[in-house]
């Protein structure tokens, strides 16, 4: 039997090879699995042409197991039959017969080993060119991921926002005292400079 095949997939170990955020994780996954589609159907015809040798070996070397002794059979009535039953020759024609069945069941075993061979390297051989070829998709997948961004940078992310540092409000004083003859002062002249600007004017 050939090697376990483990297909890539979303969620197995190495697929994080090709992240979401590239643009071409869609069309990776979409070869991937076209790719494990056809691997899977390789195996299965593999699987099955083995099953298929298999059985037409099982049915020969029952037809063969069957008609071995009929014919050991006919040749001792036909040596009855001629009075040659305790004579070397049916030792003689017994054990060709023997010996052409024993060859032809080797025959089938040859057959059959060659085929089951060949349908495991077969196997084997889908099984590597399906890594291989993953391999060169997940490559593929990256350096076009990475070619997309040197054509199409990511705008530059917004600078962060300052904050002024806080400011405590400032309480106003009440004018008490010295403070509102100040004020008063302060008043009566500004009084005095708008009359002065008008009569100027």
């Amino acid at each position: 039997m050939a090697d376990s095949f483990s297909p890539l997939s979303p969620g197995s170990p190495g697929a994080s090879a090709v992240s979401e955020a590239n643009p071409f994780f869609a069309t990776f996954w979409a070869n991937e699995a076209a790719l494990n589609f056809s691997t899977e159907r390789a195996l299965a015809e593999d699987q099955s042409a083995q099953r298929d040798t298999n059985a037409t070996y099982e049915y020969n070397r029952g037809v063969n197991n069957r008609a071995e002794p009929l014919k050991l059979q006919s040749n001792q009535n036909t040596a009855n039959s001629q009075g040659l039953a305790e004579s070397g020759v049916l030792a003689k024609t017994q054990g060709l017969t023997q010996t052409q069945y024993a060859q032809k069941n080797a025959r089938l075993a040859e057959v059959r080993k060659n085929a089951v061979e060949k349908y495991q390297g077969k196997e084997n051989t889908a099984i590597t060119e399906n890594a291989l070829d993953t391999g060169k998709y997940v490559a593929d997948a990256q350096a076009e991921g990475v070619k997309a961004l040197e054509e199409n940078p990511p705008p530059p992310a917004p600078a962060p926002a300052i904050t002024p540092p806080a400011v405590s409000a400032i309480r106003a004083q009440p004018i008490t005292g010295s403070g509102v003859k100040g004020a008063k002062q302060l008043a009566a002249s500004r009084r005095a400079a708008a009359k002065k600007a008008v009569a100027v004017g």
